[in-house]
């Protein structure tokens, strides 16, 4: 059997976040998806918190997104 395992930590994004500094982690996450996509290494993930983020986005590189509790919905509404 052979499998593998992520130890690259997840950048996190939550347009509702109203703290300081952003750093991509849960606890200082990101407010646009544009930001987590740019702090992103090749392959790893975004996770994106649920909400709207009306933004575009142009991806060219590999990079993992998901939608954690709930609908993400990233563009026009």
């Amino acid at each position: 059997m052979t499998f593998v395992i992520d130890t690259s930590n997840p950048v996190w994004v939550n347009a509702a976040y109203i703290g300081g500094d952003s750093d991509g982690t849960l606890l200082r996450p990101f407010r646009t998806v544009t930001e987590g996509y740019h702090a992103t290494p090749n392959s790893n993930t975004i996770r994106i918190i649920s909400g709207n983020y009306p933004e575009t986005l142009t991806m060219s590189r590999p990079v993992r997104v998901e939608a954690t509790n709930g609908l993400a919905r990233i563009g026009s509404p």
